[in-house]
């Protein structure tokens, strides 16, 4: 008897939690704005949406926006294009976010 009551437990215990339960990354981004620190005249930014959507934009003599995905998974953060090539990949540290071949971008 004793052995029933504890799979019973165990069983309610394992399908009692939920989806809320899972971390998930990509919600700690969205709603947020990064611009890349450069002393240059190109103004890089990257805003990161609702459902894993991001958009990159910069303009030097004229402005360009481009649409992607992006996904999250602490401190990882791994941004594509449409067509799946990859835009970039980095680091998040605090408030900095490092993108390989792009240089650092901070949160504002």
């Amino acid at each position: 008897m004793k052995k029933i009551l504890f799979i019973l437990f165990i069983a309610i215990l394992a399908f009692s939690c939920s989806d809320d339960s899972i971390r998930n990354d990509n919600i700690e981004l969205q709603n947020t704005a990064w611009a890349r620190d450069t002393t240059c005249f190109i103004s890089d930014r990257i805003i990161f949406l609702e459902n894993g959507k991001c958009n990159y934009s910069y303009s030097a003599s004229e402005y360009h926006s481009y649409d992607m995905v992006y996904s999250y998974n602490k401190p990882n953060v791994t941004m594509t294009f449409s067509d799946k090539s990859v835009f970039g990949v980095g680091k998040i540290t605090g408030n900095k976010m490092y993108i390989e071949g792009w240089g650092t971008f901070t949160r504002y």
